[in-house]
């Protein structure tokens, strides 16, 4: 026929060039389309940019897993072993002790509130004196001192061991 090629060589030629421009057509068809109405983000994150990344996942509630948290929390109480066990596995896959999810936090600042909260409905006062006390216990006793706390434990600890 007309259109049988000669030798072996050119048809594997024509098979590459075949091949090449499914490629790049498949490569042009996922490119994503840019209007130039938004710059394109990463992560979603364009208009808290400007915070760490621990306190942006405050921010975004669906990145935290309170299931965990809550999980670790009730094996802290019941059985440290476990909640020392799989930290320890955290250490090893991640190479950090720190949990990079803030659920832990906000559900202790949480409780927290909870427990300013039954303080101030038990001994009484003003309600706006208990606003103040339940800000106080959350803001100054827990998140303040705790950072303050652990920056001297941790500056202690890598100066001197």
């Amino acid at each position: 026929p007309a259109h049988a090629i000669a030798s072996p060589s050119a048809a594997a030629a024509m098979q590459g060039e075949r091949d090449a421009a499914s490629v790049a057509a498949t490569h042009n068809q996922f490119k994503p389309l840019y209007t130039g109405s938004r710059k394109p983000t990463a992560g979603g994150y364009r208009s808290y940019g400007w915070l760490p990344t621990y306190l942006r996942r405050i921010v975004k509630y669906r990145q935290m897993d309170f299931e965990y948290s809550f999980w670790l929390m009730l094996q802290l109480c019941i059985s440290p072993r476990t909640a020392y066990r799989h930290t320890t596995y955290n250490k090893q896959t991640k190479n950090r002790w720190s949990r990079d999810d803030p659920a832990f936090v906000i559900i202790c600042s949480f409780f927290m509130a909870v427990s300013a909260c039954a303080y101030c409905v038990t001994f009484g006062g003003s309600f706006v004196h208990s606003i103040y006390n339940i800000i106080a216990a959350v803001a100054v006793d827990f998140l303040l001192l705790g950072v303050g706390l652990s920056s001297i434990c941790w500056y202690l600890a890598n100066k001197y061991m």
